[in-house]
């Protein structure tokens, strides 16, 4: 498993480099991990110059970076969630193609990912049918222009969909794999657990986070709350899902896992990401993994 950092983007984080992307980079370096996202839109700014800054950075440090979207298939308006213009996502889909065309060999890319709010499962316009026609409709192209680049193109559970949806997705689309969210399955109301092993033939990518959580009937209206938690210090059975996305992720050995953490109150970014990085650290050694 590739371990890596995906957000929270805390200032402190990102105070290594000027440049954000490059100062991602540069964070996960310095915790010893080795992937981290990084954004088309932002990668599309760059110069040339920029660019072969985390290039190299990226090659001397044997680092992994995906390449990271927010699908723009669906709008909030005054009617409430709608589809996107297709001539919007069709640019949309033609400038992610470019940024991976231009970077993705030099950063090491295997995956692009994406989430796909502000639409979720739950609306009654679209339904959830007609939002799924919709994202395989227009996900497909890039899928299929992705695997011509030897890319995947991979979906994250983002607090909309159930896990089993998006397996749902996968099936439909060539090409389409699961960027799970350990924490986001709370979210949504799913069993952690259950979820995985749903997702895990899927994986393309782990964002391994951890929350602690409690019903809330005392609250009008009653609420499920989802707070945060330094990553193995929570609810959310992290060993227990390791070890399921180590017996069934298709490739494993290059499953790029990164820590996503808010840490809880009274627990500084800095002591959050290195009782983080300790907790992945004896997952490793007790599995064997160093």
């Amino acid at each position: 498993m590739i371990w890596g950092y995906a957000h929270v983007w805390f200032s402190e984080f990102l105070s290594l480099d000027p440049e954000p992307q490059l100062a991602r980079l540069k964070f996960v370096s310095k915790w010893g991990l080795r992937s981290t996202g990084l954004d088309c839109e932002s990668l599309a700014r760059l110069s040339d110059q920029e660019l072969e800054a985390l290039y190299r950075h990226t090659e001397e440090n044997d680092l992994v970076a995906n390449l990271t979207f927010q699908f723009g298939g669906f709008v909030e308006s005054d009617d409430g969630v709608v589809a996107a213009p297709r001539e919007a996502i069709a640019r949309q889909r033609d400038a992610v193609i470019e940024v991976a065309r231009r970077s993705a060999s030099r950063l090491n890319s295997g995956v692009v990912s994406t989430e796909v709010g502000p639409a979720h499962r739950f609306l009654r316009r679209p339904n959830l049918q007609e939002q799924f026609e919709l994202i395989a409709r227009e996900l497909e192209p890039l899928a299929s222009e992705l695997e011509s680049m030897g890319l995947r193109l991979a979906v994250e559970n983002h607090g909309d969909y159930y896990v089993s949806d998006i397996v749902r997705l996968c099936e439909s689309v060539r090409n389409l794999w699961l960027f799970l969210d350990t924490g986001n399955t709370y979210l949504i109301g799913e069993r952690p657990l259950e979820a995985v092993r749903t997702g895990a033939p899927y994986v393309a990518g782990v964002h391994f986070k951890d929350q602690t959580v409690r019903p809330r009937k005392d609250m009008n209206p009653i609420n499920f709350e989802v707070a945060p938690a330094v990553t193995g210090e929570g609810d959310v059975p992290l060993r227990e899902a390791y070890a399921i996305l180590k017996e069934h992720a298709p490739d494993p050995e290059r499953l790029m896992m990164e820590i996503e953490l808010i840490p809880p109150r009274g627990v500084s970014a800095e002591e959050a990401m290195r009782r983080s990085v300790e907790f992945i650290r004896e997952l490793e050694e007790e599995a064997g993994d160093e």
